[in-house]
């Protein structure tokens, strides 16, 4: 069976359909239902019901890491469910906006509620959790990360959180999946080569954290996905208007902006 991916959550949706802050994919192909990421809480159970989705066929819930626009979900799937994650993802974390506004991204108690009630498995390093599927584990950071955001474990914002507990989602055929890539595209696509070197790479999709970019950054980050030689990127949630736009006119006909309600066959 082919892959075929739904866009459940986004910030973006078709007419019929919820858009909100937040992310949630669903991934049907021969390792079962997996679902990825679960949006900020208020989408997911209408848009699933109008796509004809249901967490009750959940063979696998990855959550690419804690922020509640990823998690607010959660109740949405039944207790008992498998949930492949980092390390600690409900630690506390909070973001500081440009106006000076201090938000929190903890993931909601309801939540944390049902994953006490989900069988839980931490995912440390690379790691197949099903046939052609890998969660990456922690991400290693070499090179600068060129994203946006300002995040903290603290809400004073005296303590830097890099969202150290993020994970993507590879798939033996060629494609990679983020929630919203916080350690750089670059670094996910470096932890791919350490651990499948001959691994390829074709397709990219999910959220990219490109908001706020500056020119120059923007330009580096086209440098680098030259380098990838991509048939597809789909740019999804965090990815930012303005950035995905400029992608869109650098490499015609290769990217593409998702949102909920879009199904691909890949």
């Amino acid at each position: 069976m082919d892959l075929l991916l739904t866009v459940a959550v986004d910030n973006r949706a078709a007419e019929t359909l919820t858009a909100e802050h937040g992310l949630s994919l669903c991934l049907q192909n021969d390792a079962g239902t997996t679902w990825f990421d679960t949006g900020s809480g208020t989408a997911l159970e209408k848009n699933a019901a109008v796509l004809g989705l249901s967490a009750m066929h959940c063979d696998r819930l990855i959550l690419s890491h804690g922020h509640n626009d990823h998690t607010g979900g959660i109740p949405f799937f039944p207790a008992g469910t498998t949930v492949f994650c980092g390390k600690d993802p409900a630690a506390p974390c909070y973001s500081r906006h440009a106006d000076g506004t201090v938000h929190a991204l903890t993931i909601p108690d309801a939540g944390l509620r049902r994953l006490r009630e989900c069988r839980v498995r931490e995912v440390a390093a690379f790691t197949r959790i099903a046939p052609g599927m890998y969660a990456s584990g922690a991400i290693e950071r070499s090179f600068p990360v060129v994203s946006g955001g300002h995040f903290f474990s603290d809400a004073a914002c005296t303590l830097p959180n890099p969202v150290p507990e993020e994970i993507f989602l590879y798939l033996a055929d060629g494609i990679l999946i983020t929630g919203c890539c916080h350690a750089g595209l670059q670094n996910c696509v470096a932890c791919l080569r350490r651990n499948l070197p001959d691994a390829p790479l074709h397709t990219v999709i999910g959220g990219l954290h490109w908001c706020d970019l500056t020119e120059e950054n923007l330009q580096e980050t086209a440098r680098f996905l030259e380098t990838l030689k991509l048939r597809r990127l789909i740019l999804l949630h965090c990815t930012g208007a303005s950035s995905a736009e400029f992608m869109r006119r650098r490499f015609h006909g290769v990217v593409s902006a998702g949102r909920a309600g879009d199904r691909y066959r890949l």
